[in-house]
């Protein structure tokens, strides 16, 4: 939902933001996608499509368990 807002407004760039909290179902189960999202952390990503992490493209808090957030890029603004 965030993407066709951000989207539908103009923008076309945000910046991937770990959360800090582990990104996992259960983190006494790890599945990899903590690290791949992690590394993820400032990286400008195109929300129409997401950003490929771990062989799939995926959103900022869409996957189970993930916490991270994004931040909208307003060309013009700092």
């Amino acid at each position: 939902m965030n993407s066709q807002r951000q989207e539908s407004i103009g923008i076309k760039q945000a910046l991937w933001l770990y959360s800090g909290a582990p990104c996992e179902i259960d983190p006494k189960k790890p599945t990899g996608q903590d690290a791949a999202h992690r590394a993820a952390n400032g990286k400008s990503f195109d929300v129409s499509k997401g950003m490929l992490l771990n062989g799939k493209w995926t959103w900022p808090g869409v996957e189970p368990g993930c916490r991270c957030v994004s931040k909208s890029v307003v060309p013009g603004f700092s």
